[in-house]
């Protein structure tokens, strides 16, 4: 079985729904009990044996490089790859694309989950596909994309359909494994792995859905009511896996 030593996050997000604590700072290095969001990130991956964590940055990506530097403060190699401009959600892989390893985990800053990525990465390897995408169980659908599974294999998404229409209640967590095979599938320029990419693996067979079997939490973070929703998370010691 495989070992997954390298991550890639999207920390290139300007959280506009965050202001005013995002005035000085990018979405992913705003604080959560004192810490900046993409470092809890950082130490939710090193737990799992990651030694490299790549940072896809933009947006006062100056902020994050100062923080990390080299990544010696917080036990990791810390690389980055820095857009021109905004390349969404899989753009920025085709920047790292001499970086990438054979298979690795990528994620987006503004989400925490106590997901075991061991589970995940076995997951990946058994089945050998191209990518392997951790499924997050929601009650109200209408807010997310929305997988359709044959057994474990993704078939489609559902954008934000009405309850009645969904095809489960299972949605895409923006936690991945992919294979550097998945390359072949971004185009260039702005790319988005929702819209653009994903499609694409499952109309191919090349898409597994993870439904963890453990108890898992995810949490989001894009507005200030989610913001104080994690903090009071936090506070009531409810996320001893971040500690």
């Amino acid at each position: 079985m495989g070992r997954i030593t390298q991550a890639l996050i999207l920390a290139g997000g300007e959280g506009a729904r965050l202001k005013p604590l995002t005035d000085h700072v990018p979405k992913a290095m705003v604080k959560i009990h004192g810490k900046p969001l993409l470092e809890h990130q950082v130490n939710v991956l090193k737990k799992y044996g990651v030694e490299e964590v790549v940072m896809l940055v933009y947006y006062m990506h100056e902020k994050i490089i100062d923080y990390f530097g080299d990544g010696t403060k917080v036990g990791v190699e810390v690389d980055y790859v820095i857009e021109k401009e905004p390349l969404g959600t899989a753009g920025p892989l085709k920047l790292a694309e001499k970086k990438l390893h054979e298979n690795f985990f990528l994620g987006n800053a503004d989400e925490l989950t106590s997901l075991d990525l061991n589970d995940l990465a076995s997951y990946h390897f058994k089945h050998g596909k191209i990518g392997t995408i951790f499924l997050h169980k929601v009650e109200d659908v209408s807010r997310f994309g929305v997988v359709e599974l044959n057994g474990d294999r993704i078939v489609r998404f559902v954008e934000k359909p009405r309850p009645d229409e969904a095809p489960s209640h299972y949605i895409n967590s923006g936690k991945y494994v992919l294979n550097r095979r998945i390359l072949e599938f971004i185009g260039e320029g702005k790319q988005s792995m929702e819209r653009d990419v994903f499609p694409k693996l499952a109309e191919r067979g090349e898409l597994i859905g993870f439904i963890p079997t453990k108890p898992t939490v995810w949490y989001t973070m894009n507005t200030l009511q989610q913001f104080l929703a994690l903090e009071e998370e936090f506070n009531m010691g409810n996320m001893p896996w971040l500690e």
